[in-house]
C-alpha cells in the first residue's frame, strides 16, 4: 500500500491555479488519483519495478544466508587466517546488502525516484485539466478537499467529477466499447549476437507483459502469434519481416500491432519498437532505447516502453 500512497501523495503535491480573491473551487486529490485510469499502468509499471528490485534484494540476502551456512558447518576445521578471512567475506556482503537496502529504499533513493518520473507526466495534466475547468467555469482559485486544511466546501463548488471525466474520455470511450486488439510479434533479430541471446522472443514477452492488462488494449495470446509465425515457416526471428507481421495481424484480426528490430553490440542492446494500424499499416508510435545486456536492464526498458506507448496510444 505504500506504494500507492506514494502515487497519490505525488500528485496531491503539485501546483494547483490560485489566487488572493475571486471565487474559490474545490478537488478532492485522493479522489482524482484513485479514479484517474491511467494511472493503474503507472501503478502497474510502478509494481514490475518495485518486483525487480525485491528480487536483487531477495538473491544478495540468500547469498549472505548461504555464507553463514556454509561457515558455521566449515568452522571447526578453519585455522584463524581461514576464519577471518570468512568473516570479512560475510561482512562485506552484509555492507552490499544494506547499502542496496538504503539506495533504492532510503531517502531519496531509487524508488522515490522512478515514482516522480513515472507520475510526473499524470500529475501535469490533472493540473492543467484542473486549471482549464477552473477557467471555463469562473474559479479563480482551486483548493484541495483532502487537505486537512479545507474546513466547509459547498458541494456546486467542487469540480472533482468534472476534472475525472475530462481526463478519463479515452477511457470511457474504452469502456463504453471494446478494447483495441493488439499484437505483439518478436522483433527481428538484425545480428547474429542478437539471434544467440535470444533477444527477439525475449523481449517480445516483456512487451506482451507491459501491455497485458491495460484498459486500452486486449493482447492477443503469445501462444497464438507464435503457432501464427511458425505456419509461415519461420524458424528464426532473423527472418522476421514488417510484411510477415502486417499479413499475420490482419489473419489473427488485430486492429494493432508492435514490430521492431534489435541489434546487440558487445554488451549494448539497441533496441527499436513500433506500433502500427492493421488497417493501412501506418506507423502511429516509436519508441527507441539502448541498454546493457543485463536481465534487470531488459526488463525495466520494455515496461518503460510499454508503458509509454499506453499512455501516447489516443486513436
Amino acid at each position: 500500500m505504500k506504494k500507492i500512497l506514494i502515487l497519490l501523495l505525488m500528485i496531491s503535491a503539485i501546483g494547483l491555479p490560485g489566487a488572493a480573491n475571486g471565487k474559490i473551487g474545490f478537488v478532492d486529490m485522493k479522489r482524482i488519483a484513485n479514479g484517474y485510469y491511467d494511472l493503474r499502468d503507472a501503478k502497474r509499471e510502478l509494481n514490475e519495478k518495485l518486483r525487480e528490485w525485491e528480487a536483487k534484494r531477495d538473491s544478495i540476502k540468500a547469498e549472505i544466508d548461504s555464507l553463514e551456512r556454509k561457515f558455521d558447518k566449515q568452522l571447526p576445521m578453519l585455522t584463524a587466517d581461514e576464519i577471518l578471512r570468512k568473516e570479512q567475506e560475510i561482512s562485506q556482503k552484509r555492507r552490499e546488502y544494506n547499502n542496496y537496502i538504503k539506495k533504492i529504499w532510503g531517502k531519496n533513493g531509487e524508488l522515490e525516484k522512478y515514482t516522480q518520473k513515472l507520475v510526473q507526466p499524470y500529475a501535469q495534466r490533472v493540473k492543467e485539466v484542473i486549471g482549464q475547468i477552473a477557467k471555463e467555469m469562473g474559479y479563480e482559485a482551486i483548493l484541495d478537499k483532502s487537505s486537512d486544511v479545507v474546513l466547509y466546501i459547498s458541494s456546486k463548488d467542487d469540480i472533482t467529477q468534472a476534472v475525472l471525466q475530462e481526463l478519463n474520455k479515452g477511457a470511457a470511450v474504452a469502456a463504453g466499447g471494446r478494447k483495441k486488439i493488439l499484437v505483439i510479434f518478436p522483433m527481428k533479430e538484425m545480428n547474429s549476437e542478437a539471434h544467440a541471446a535470444g533477444l527477439g522472443g525475449k523481449i517480445q514477452k516483456l512487451l506482451y507483459n507491459g501491455f497485458k492488462g491495460s484498459y486500452k488494449f486486449d493482447v492477443k495470446d503469445l501462444k497464438l502469434v507464435f503457432d501464427a509465425i511458425q505456419s509461415q515457416g519461420i524458424t528464426s526471428y532473423e527472418n522476421m519481416t514488417f510484411n510477415i507481421a502486417s499479413n499475420l495481424a490482419k489473419q489473427l484480426g488485430a486492429d494493432y500491432f508492435v514490430f521492431g528490430n534489435v541489434r546487440l553490440r558487445g554488451d549494448q542492446i539497441e533496441l527499436t519498437v513500433d506500433m502500427y494500424r492493421s488497417s493501412d499499416d501506418k506507423k502511429i508510435l516509436e519508441e527507441t532505447a539502448t541498454f546493457r545486456n543485463e536481465d534487470i536492464e531488459i526488463t525495466s526498458n520494455c515496461a518503460r516502453i510499454a508503458h509509454a506507448m499506453i499512455m501516447k496510444f489516443k486513436e
